[in-house]
């Protein structure tokens, strides 16, 4: 089975992203950092519900004939302090893939793959249904583990020829939770990027308040096969 591995996110750059284009409440400060081997996202926000994000930018494979491998999956590790589970609202994880440059236009060339845990609500798992609104897919992972790691991985499909992607599951601390088939098959995105990958880490919280999660072993895998 064909694989590329790109791993070791947690090592580079991540931009910040705090503006209403990402949440409707910014958060007052919003700062990723590598510390002590692990990708460390503080948070601070003075209004409820304040909230921002960081990505990093990273270049789509194209190994045959300029289209990407079918199939790709997102893993990493999260420890989230005990303080932190009060305040923070959701665990959002996104990952959108443009499929190739749009050279300026507005085209269909986003797979969006973000989904977010909403923490306060029994951590109800949602995805980014068609037009970018966010859908439960009927699951919930119950309370987070809290002051420890706890592995996070999501698997992809992209369908060139169709023009379609789903996410067809997650695994969160070991358990796996299947994404329903009607909302797998979803019709590219519109947008002018060019071709890129960009996972995104996205925090807001219930309250005002300040703390920090942490991120590692952050890993884009793209295969020809499911796996």
């Amino acid at each position: 089975m064909f694989t590329i591995v790109d791993s070791g996110l947690e090592k580079l750059p991540w931009q910040v992203v705090n503006d209403k284009s990402v949440n409707p409440v910014p958060a007052t400060s919003f700062k990723p950092e590598y510390i002590n081997g692990a990708l460390e996202i503080f948070i601070e926000a003075e209004q409820q519900y304040g909230g921002a994000l960081a990505h990093c930018a990273r270049p789509l494979p194209t190994p045959f004939g300029g289209n990407p491998l079918p199939y790709l999956g997102f893993d990493l590790d999260i420890f989230i302090p005990d303080e932190a589970a009060a305040y923070m609202r959701c665990l959002e994880i996104d990952h959108k893939i443009s499929v190739f440059d749009a050279k300026g236009q507005t085209v269909n060339n986003i797979c969006d793959f973000s989904s977010q845990i909403e923490t306060f609500n029994n951590g109800n798992i949602q995805i980014d249904n068609q037009g970018m609104s966010w859908t439960d897919i009927g699951l919930s992972t119950g309370k987070l583990p809290v002051d420890t790691w706890f592995h996070w991985a999501a698997r992809y499909n992209i369908d060139v020829p169709n023009k379609k992607f789903s996410v067809l599951y997650f695994v969160i601390n070991g358990v796996q939770y299947k994404v329903p088939t009607n909302l797998q098959g979803l019709n590219w995105d519109p947008s002018n990027w060019g071709q890129a990958v960009e996972p995104s880490l996205q925090l807001d919280v219930t309250q005002p308040c300040a703390f920090s999660v942490k991120y590692n072993n952050i890993v884009t895998t793209y295969s020809e096969q499911p796996f």
